[in-house]
């Protein structure tokens, strides 16, 4: 039998086991968004299907006339004429929006509901980060040494018994050979199935629910765990393990089904501008890495 090869990837999520369909943006025309997923009341501040403000503004009795170039011979007062006509175009004028303006108020609303998602803790200002990042529409990989951090904290604060670091370190113990002070290839596999019995990091926490985590992650899309580096000698191990974990920051049809995400006006509109044709707002993978040392001793 041959010592294991380092690095050796020990574990790694099985693809296909999640649709990407949260990864698609455009692809839906405002007939479907209201008869298919009900969205017809998606913002309290715009109506994101005609660029216009829903807040009524009254019209004030010193707007400049000459805005609406009104021949001077046929009318000297547009009040005169016909005042009803005139409030409604005043109106409209102030109302209509491009579709700049109207995405603009749309995250500045989404990045305001999104602050009881985020209420304490280092991890809050992730979200802000992540629309910023939605906001810019490149569809690039979001990396932040912020995610990176939130990852090595809950691996090593998971102190269940189906804690993946806590499964790799008793696999170890129990099958080390410690006379020849080696862990051996043929290992690997049982030990992939060891951790497959766990589970790997996720932040469905309760308290990720206020710290920014439940909303920026919560799951993981996939994960590849890879041990490092291993030393052993007479009595006791050491060990490096390397984690890699992928989410996908968008919104797919079945979450906008749930009662929980349609019931948000903060999830209605993300869903609006990442799938609304004319809007279509990229949405992007994030990627967290974290290395944890681990060391234990002979049985």
């Amino acid at each position: 039998m041959s010592p294991i090869r380092l690095p050796a990837v020990i574990y790694a999520t099985q693809p296909g086991h999640k649709t990407r369909d949260d990864l698609n943006y455009g692809d839906m025309t405002e007939h479907e968004l209201k008869t298919v997923y009900g969205l017809d009341d998606v913002s309290a501040k715009v109506n994101p299907y005609n660029f216009t403000r829903k807040s009524e503004i009254s019209l004030t009795p010193f707007m400049d006339y000459s805005a609406f170039n009104f021949p001077t011979s046929s009318v000297t007062d547009p009040f005169d004429h016909d005042p009803a006509l005139f409030r409604r175009l005043h109106d409209e004028m102030l109302n209509t929006l491009n579709r700049q303006q109207c995405s603009d108020i749309l995250f500045d609303e989404m990045m305001a509901l999104s602050k009881p998602f985020a209420l304490y803790g280092a991890y809050s200002e992730l979200i802000v980060k992540m629309i910023n990042h939605l906001q810019g529409n490149s569809g690039t990989v979001f990396r932040n040494y912020l995610l990176n951090k939130a990852l090595k904290d809950q691996i090593d604060h998971d102190f269940s018994a189906s804690s993946s670091l806590r499964r790799i370190k008793f696999f170890l113990i129990k099958n080390i050979d410690w006379k020849e002070k080696v862990l051996h290839e043929e290992s690997r596999s049982l030990l992939t199935s060891e951790i497959g019995f766990g589970k790997v990091p996720k932040f469905n926490r309760m308290k990720d629910k206020i710290n920014g985590m439940g909303i920026t992650v919560h799951d993981t899309y996939a994960t590849q765990i890879t041990l490092k580096s291993l030393s052993i000698n007479d009595s006791e191990f050491k060990a490096c393990i390397n984690y890699k974990s992928q989410d996908h920051f968008g919104l797919d049809k079945d979450d906008i089904l749930k009662m929980k995400f349609h019931s948000l006006r903060f999830f209605r509109i993300w869903f609006v501008l990442q799938r609304y044709e004319k809007f279509a707002f990229r949405p992007f993978v994030t990627e967290m890495e974290a290395e944890i040392c681990l060391s234990g001793g002979k049985p």
